[in-house]
């Protein structure tokens, strides 16, 4: 990556050279997962129409920082669907889940899963198939290896894989948050979809001008004394 260069001996010997990579690399992914959702659109759309008319509700769900995606969208997906919709972590769909299913509801549950391997978020699509009336399920993952990847059920499924590149290796997830959180807004937006692109354009244009003019300005703020870093934001930007 061209904005690595002058680093990559210092990344090198932090040993972040593949979280630096990861988070270069995003407005490339965005684009691509645009791209990846256009070509995709006409099957997800009959698979979501489909379900918005027979569902109750939607679930949000995702492991440890995946959880925050859904956190983020729920009011996304209420505007334009119109259907209630929660946003519930797969550790308490696991451990409480008489509260969020029901053998008298049917429900969309839309998964978000970087690796896919977390077992809680296997169990927890299990479990929405055994007690719901009907469950339609949208894994939306970055790991075409992942276990949730081969989860099997007699209810709809559509999978959604995300380019291979958005599967971060770093430590914190990056290119994979964002690219994920980038796919199911574009999914609530799915009959809006071509007036979404300009949106998405700006916000490439914007993210790879963040990397060309103001990098020198980021290393000197994070240079500086800080005892504590605060991260304001509210609906989709949660």
């Amino acid at each position: 990556m061209k904005y690595l260069e002058i680093e990559e001996n210092v990344l090198e010997k932090k040993g972040a050279q593949l979280t630096a990579q990861e988070i270069v690399q995003q407005p490339r992914i965005w684009n691509d997962i645009y791209n990846l959702i256009l070509n995709n659109k006409d099957k997800l759309q009959l698979f979501l129409e489909e379900a918005y008319d027979e569902v109750d509700s939607i679930i949000l769900t995702g492991a440890g920082s995946s959880s925050f995606i859904g956190t983020s969208l729920s009011g996304t997906f209420f505007k334009n669907c119109g259907l209630n919709t929660k946003a519930v972590a797969t550790t308490d769909l696991v451990t409480h889940p008489d509260n969020y299913f029901n053998k008298r509801k049917s429900i969309l549950i839309i998964s978000f899963a970087r690796s896919g391997n977390s077992p809680e978020s296997y169990a927890a699509l299990e479990l929405a198939d055994e007690m719901s009336a009907k469950c339609f399920h949208l894994i939306i993952t970055c790991n075409s290896q992942g276990n949730i990847t081969l989860f099997k059920t007699d209810n709809p499924k559509f999978l959604l894989l995300l380019p291979p590149e958005s599967n971060d290796q770093g430590l914190a997830m990056t290119s994979s948050y964002t690219g994920m959180l980038l796919a199911g807004t574009l999914v609530a937006r799915i009959n809006d979809f071509q007036s979404v692109y300009s949106q998405v354009n700006l916000l490439y244009k914007y993210g790879e001008r963040i990397f060309q003019a103001y990098l020198p300005l980021i290393k000197s703020v994070a240079k500086k004394d800080f005892k504590r870093v605060i991260f304001l934001g509210s609906g989709a930007l949660y």
